[in-house]
């Protein structure tokens, strides 16, 4: 989201996607921090990828506008590209050090398209593998 100095944060438009894993436990104690997100960004498209049983949740309770759903994988047979850390699943963390890792990069593993620029582009081809 690009923010304009002369208009406040919470009245810009945007997107922001919030991706959470684990049961209902875990997904319960992300529901404030949806609250504080549609709180202060009103204006802003929240989206939530989680799993099928708790995704729907933040919808129906009008904390998100959209749910994703996550399906549990297997564990791969070998360590591919998109698994950063060799944890067997295309996960989260993985996403995470992609997200550490932007900007400019030469021959990092976190550039999974090999542009040069750890991206966008990288973190959509990570989710894909989710």
């Amino acid at each position: 989201m690009t923010v304009d100095a002369s208009t406040p944060v919470s009245s810009q438009r945007g997107r922001i996607l919030v991706i959470r894993g684990g049961a209902v436990g875990d997904f319960i104690v992300t529901l404030p921090v949806l609250a504080a997100l549609r709180n202060q960004f009103p204006q802003t498209r929240l989206e939530v990828l989680a799993y099928p049983q708790v995704a729907t949740l933040a919808v129906r309770a009008g904390l998100a506008d959209a749910a994703h759903l996550r399906m549990k994988v297997r564990a791969l047979p070998t360590c591919i590209a998109e698994d950063l850390d060799c944890s067997g699943v295309v996960d989260s963390a993985d996403v995470s050090l992609i997200l550490l890792s932007m900007g400019p990069c030469d021959g990092c593993p976190e550039d999974l398209d090999a542009s040069g620029l750890v991206d966008s582009a990288d973190v959509a081809l990570a989710l894909l593998a989710f």
